[in-house]
């Protein structure tokens, strides 16, 4: 979850506990947590052996760079990627955010709202929809900010994925 300490903290940290098979949990942890880096949206890819923790980021003071990341997860709670985790969007132009990732049998796909083609960024910019593809492994699948889903001149917001068979 996001995690905001005070009323008026801008920049909150991605927490997580690890909740066991018997329903107890562990003491929510922290990720993500340095200065200057404000963490949203996280979500959750279910894979048989591995998990993933997908979630946003944002350089203050602009919010105009923010970028993608993936945390491989194992089942004892291990995190595979560290506390960062692997920047999916790989420093893509513009604002990448809204996250919503699965593992559709072959691989994490992760889908997200992507502002790079919105100029001049404004308080309400343009979004399109962008994905982009990570192994069990890690291996990153796609290129510099993944490959476009939907690019119409309309707005296009609060992606969701689901897989199932490899697609």
């Amino acid at each position: 979850w996001e995690a905001h300490y005070s009323h008026n903290e801008s920049i909150h940290t991605l927490t997580y506990a690890w909740v066991n098979a018997d329903g107890t949990t562990s003491p929510g942890s922290g990720l993500v947590q340095g200065s200057g880096w404000a963490t949203s949206a996280p979500t959750v890819a279910s894979h048989p052996q591995l998990g993933a923790i997908v979630y946003s980021t944002t350089r203050a003071p602009s919010a105009s760079n923010g970028e993608i990341y993936l945390i491989r997860v194992e089942p004892d709670g291990t995190l595979v990627d560290g506390y960062t985790g692997l920047l999916v969007t790989r420093n893509a132009s513009g604002n990448q955010y809204a996250p919503s990732a699965t593992w559709n049998g072959a691989e994490f796909v992760t889908a997200f709202q992507d502002d790079r083609t919105s100029t001049p960024y404004v308080n309400y910019p343009k979004s399109d929809i962008y994905a982009s593809r990570v192994g069990s492994d890690g291996v990153l699948l796609d290129g510099v900010g993944g490959f476009p889903v939907e690019t119409t001149p309309a707005s296009e917001r609060q992606p969701a994925v689901a897989g199932s068979n490899g697609f």
